[in-house]
């Protein structure tokens, strides 16, 4: 018979909780920094600045393209009224193979021009895939709002994971190189949609809801997920012009590292969300007042511990060379922390349908960080591009705690803040 504690462990891992959605969130980057160094080792600082460029863009086609619908079909989910939504979102999927072949094109002759042949045919290609990111995306998505938290373990840890083991492969055949590793970047994304669809079986016949009606919904949200997918990746297409492929080899080290805290918004987004989007008006502003303290506390907690462990850890990992991404990497962990906070405060909206004020926030940070990455970029290079992207991440936590009427007080971070966090986090 097994132990008391054992039978606990295993009925932690069996019961669907959002601290699942913290471990996918904290082992998808830890597989990504295993899966980086590699990269960075064998590629070197100028080669990771491309493939980082590639694969970028991808994501963020893939954001443009679903225009809104994942955070949508997360509402709709968490009312369990998913169902018609989602065969119509499996349908638009298939139709935006079109413009992202066309965008695929114009990326090979513009940001990819620089590259090899045979890595910008690659690129290409990984852009026009970008229907299978959306469809991963959306089945996270939906899982989440049904608090199936199990199966966004899956999906969130399957990307990664496939890309580590397609990227050992070609180390231990000797093919590795820039077009290799964006050609296990498209896999990764294939092999995580074909997952999602197995989790969410819901096939094409039956009821489907309007597409123009699913389209007008998710409006409210496109423009928020498209500027909030700008502001936080653009910045590593837009460095590889600014500041030369070797800075932007390191400052995507910095961005690695920093996008590590938001796991807790993940997580902890996750539950306030289904809670806030099914309560009352009278319990929705205590529900805020919560999610901003025990974010705000978790993440202080989590990006001090991750700044203790840079300066040894970038150069034990990444190598001696990446020595100077040391300095790009504490000052972007400021900015995850506002990263981080922000986007619990961005699910608040989103489960109020604030998709409005969510965009204008969004799109105000986004330019401000552009203005600010070209002035600091060229002057300052990586260290100019980080400072550039937390300066932006901490205007747009203020625009959004304005917009969701939550007080500065509750970020203050505090001890009772952190233990709100835990227990949330360990809520079945």
């Amino acid at each position: 018979m097994a132990a008391p504690w054992m039978r606990r462990v295993r009925q932690y891992f069996l019961a669907d909780r959002p601290a699942q959605v913290a471990a996918s969130g904290l082992l998808a980057p830890l597989i990504s920094l295993v899966t980086a160094p590699v990269i960075a080792r064998l590629l070197g600082p100028e080669g990771r600045g491309e493939t980082v460029a590639a694969i970028v863009l991808t994501s963020l086609v893939s954001i443009l393209l679903a225009f809104g619908v994942p955070l949508e079909l997360r509402r709709l989910a968490a009312m369990n009224e998913v169902s018609a939504s989602l065969r119509t979102a499996r349908r638009m999927i298939a139709i935006a193979v079109i413009p992202s072949s066309a965008l695929g094109a114009f990326f090979g002759f513009t940001v990819f021009a620089s590259l090899d042949a045979g890595s910008k045919v690659l690129a290409v290609v990984a852009v026009a895939s970008s229907p299978l990111s959306i469809s991963w995306m959306i089945d996270a998505s939906v899982l989440i709002g049904l608090g199936r938290y199990r199966g966004v373990f899956v999906l969130r840890v399957a990307q990664p994971l496939t890309f580590l083991v397609v990227v050992v492969i070609g180390l231990t055949a000797g093919i590795a190189s820039v077009s290799f590793v964006i050609f296990a970047s498209i896999v990764g994304n294939l092999v995580t949609a074909i997952i999602g669809l197995s989790l969410l079986p819901i096939g094409f016949r039956g009821e489907v809801e309007p597409v123009g009606a699913l389209v007008r919904r998710s409006a409210r949200f496109a423009g928020s997920s498209i500027a909030e997918a700008a502001t936080n990746r653009v910045d590593q297409v837009a460095v590889l012009p600014l500041i030369g492929s070797a800075e932007a080899g390191l400052y995507s080290v910095a961005a690695v590292i920093a996008s590590l805290p938001l796991t807790i918004g993940h997580a902890l987004g996750s539950t306030y969300f289904r809670e806030l989007a099914k309560a009352s008006a009278l319990d929705r502003r205590q529900i805020k007042l919560e999610a901003a303290r025990a974010s705000s506390s978790m993440t202080l907690a989590v990006c001090a511990l991750i700044a203790f462990a840079v300066p040894f850890g970038v150069p034990l990992v990444f190598g001696e060379q990446f020595v100077p991404a040391i300095m790009p990497t504490l000052l972007a962990l400021i900015g995850a922390y506002a990263m981080t906070v922000g986007f619990v405060v961005s699910l608040m909206l989103a489960a109020e349908s604030r998709g409005s004020w969510m965009t204008i926030s969004q799109v105000a940070s986004l330019i401000v960080g552009i203005v600010l990455l070209l002035w600091l970029g060229p002057l300052l290079l990586a260290n100019g591009a980080a400072a550039a992207s937390t300066l932006a991440y901490i205007f747009l936590l203020i625009l959004l705690a304005v917009g969701a009427k939550i007080p500065p007080r509750c970020f203050l971070p505090s001890f009772s803040g952190f233990i709100q966090a835990i227990q949330r986090l360990g809520k079945s």
